[in-house]
This record gives C-alpha cells, structure tokens and sequence, in this order.
C-alpha cells in the first residue's frame, strides 16, 4: 500500500509540475546565456510603424509553435529571419483580429466602470480573452493559416479540457501588469517629488509665460531622459511577461497531442478516440462478391474455371501518409478533388534546422 501511495504521489507531483507552463517557459527563456538580448533590441523593435509590432508577434509565435510540437528550443539570439518572423506575426495579427472586435462591441455594449474593483475586473477580463485569442493565434501558426484560428469547435475542445490553466496563465500576466505599472508610478514619484521643492516658487504664479517655459525647459532637461528610461524598462518588462506567456501557452497546447493532429477541421486525438469508443456501433465490414455459379451443362465439358477477377487498381495502392504516419504530406490535401482543400500542419521536421 505504501509502494502505491508513493506512486500516486509521485505521480501527483509530476503532473503538478507539467502544468506550471509560466515557470518552464521562464527557464526556457533563461536557458541561454545573454537570453536577456532579445528582450532588449524587441521593445525597439515595436517602434517601426506596422512591421515592427508583428515582427515581435511572429517571434514569440514561432517560439510557441516550436514549443507546442514538443520541442525544447529557446529564443534566437542571432540570425532571425525579420521576413518570416513579420508574416507569422500578420498570421497571428488576421487569427487575433475577430477576437478584438467581438472584444470591442461588449466593450461597448457593457461600458463598465473606470475606477475601483470594477476596473481592475474588466482588465482581468480583458487579458483573459487577448490570452484565449493569442491560443487562436497559436493554432493558426501550426496550421499556417489564419483560418485556423476560426475553428471554434476545436478551440473550445482545448479550452474546456483545461480551462484552469488558462486562467492562471491570464492572472499571472494580469498580476505582472500590476506590478509594471506600480514600477512606473514609483519611478515617477522618485523622480518628479524632489523637484517639487526646487520649482515651489513657480507655481505662486501660475498665468505666468515665462513660469510656465521655465517648468517646460525644467522637464525636458531634467525629467524626461529619466521618463524616456522608466518607459523603456517597463516596455522591456512588458515584452518579457508577454513573451513567457505566449510561450506558456504553447507549452499548454502540448497536452493535445500536436504532432497528431489531422486536418483543421479534425477533432483532436483523445476526442477522436472517444467518439469511437462511445458510438457503440462497430464499423461493418465491406461485403465480400460472392461468384455466381455456372448453369449446370450435362452435355458439355466442364467449362474451365474463370479467370479470377482483378482487384481494383485503387485498392492495390497503399494509401499515402505523411512524415508522421497517418497525416497528409506538407502541403499535400487529404480532401477529395471536389472538396475545399483542408489546412495542413506545418512539421518543425520539414523547416530549415536553423529557424525556430
């Protein structure tokens, strides 16, 4: 009995550790030395118009992906490819797009409150749906296509599986949002208070020009290379959390068999499974043709047996598989001639070893 307690518990433990994705994504992101650079050059990053913002996406994506295939990579310090990194962040952008607007019309619909407990409810409720979104975004990189960030079916399929770990992933980027913003305000008072003093006398007259250029020229010299700082910290800080957490969210994708998943549209492995395990109706067997006896003939000689019929050319044919067994090829099509083609996965397997 105590052999199986110990198993049990082991057991227990090992799973508890499996489903702490925001601390193996850290220790991902920590595994290699100077795994701090990237975090540095991408707060930059954003600050190119359009292309900058899904470039960040796309790396933090492809590193989800990777992750959700099982495997063990860390972040690329060196030699990323900007061009592919920009079309899976406008892969992820398209995925993530009807998540916002149906976001924005409750918004509006529900207006809550801005002060008090009920806007910090509405900002945990904020990032959990940009955490479910970014899960659509995650499913639309493996399939490499934003369509796939559509099958609602599917998604809610890994979502009500383990929707406890999504949320503690949404609270551990709410709580580091908190954090962030309290960095700000503390840097802000350090900064801005001991200055008050020095700038009293301004402010006995308030309607005056050159008080007022005097509290400008004031800032811009003394406050604002230490604002421009605290903000690029933050930014960095931000960048960081998002990026564990996107990760985190690959990690979580794992528990769903990723590297047998079928088409788009197929159910997932385990669901699969189930339905025919519950459908009770077993599949029935083709029917064999059965030869038709020759009329007898007393007054003729036996007639020489007919040759046997030859199988059908199709059936001699194996069916073509994938790299992986029973998926269709990359970028091959599962689907008859006359259906729509189906998404295909993309397979870490069939890329250049050198991107991820």
């Amino acid at each position: 009995m105590s052999m199986l307690h110990y198993v049990g518990g082991l057991r227990m433990a090992e799973s508890a550790e499996a489903k702490e994705y925001m601390s193996r994504s850290w220790r991902m992101l920590t595994h290699d030395k100077g795994w701090y650079k990237p975090l540095l050059v991408l707060p930059l990053a954003k600050l190119v118009p359009i292309a900058g913002p899904l470039g960040v996406w796309g790396y933090q994506a492809e590193w989800a992906r990777l992750s959700a295939w099982g495997k063990e990579t860390y972040p690329k310090q060196s030699g990323v490819k900007v061009g592919a990194c920009i079309k899976s962040g406008w892969r992820a952008f398209l995925a993530m797009l009807g998540y916002a607007v149906v976001y924005f019309i409750l918004l509006a619909a529900v207006r809550p409150s801005a002060d008090g407990l009920a806007a910090l409810l509405w900002n945990f409720v904020a990032i959990l749906w940009s955490t479910i979104a970014w899960v659509a975004a995650i499913r639309a990189t493996i399939y490499q296509h934003a369509r796939a960030g559509y099958q609602l079916d599917r998604i809610w399929d890994m979502l009500k599986r383990d929707f406890g770990s999504i949320a503690e992933i949404a609270l551990m980027l709410f709580l580091g949002s908190l954090l962030i913003e309290g960095f700000c305000i503390l840097c802000a008072l350090i900064i801005v208070v001991p200055s008050l003093a020095e700038l009293g006398g301004l402010f006995a007259y308030p309607g005056s020009a050159a008080a007022i250029a005097v509290l400008a020229a004031h800032f811009l010299v003394r406050f604002a290379p230490w604002m421009v700082l605290v903000l690029y910290l933050a930014a960095v800080f931000g960048t960081a959390l998002q990026t564990v957490a996107v990760n985190a969210l690959g990690l979580w994708s794992r528990q769903f068999d990723v590297p047998h998943w079928g088409s788009s549209k197929d159910p997932l492995p385990d669901s699969a499974k189930k339905d025919a395990e519950t459908s009770g109706e077993p599949a029935q067997p083709a029917a064999e043709p059965q030869a038709t006896p020759a009329p007898e003939d007393k007054g003729t000689p036996e007639a020489a047996p007919a040759p046997a019929e030859e199988p059908d050319k199709a059936a001699e044919e194996p069916e073509r598989k994938g790299p992986t067994g029973g998926l269709p090829a990359i970028g091959e099509s599962s689907a008859p001639a006359d259906e729509p083609a189906t998404l295909i996965m993309r397979r870490p397997e069939d890329e250049d070893p050198d991107e991820h």
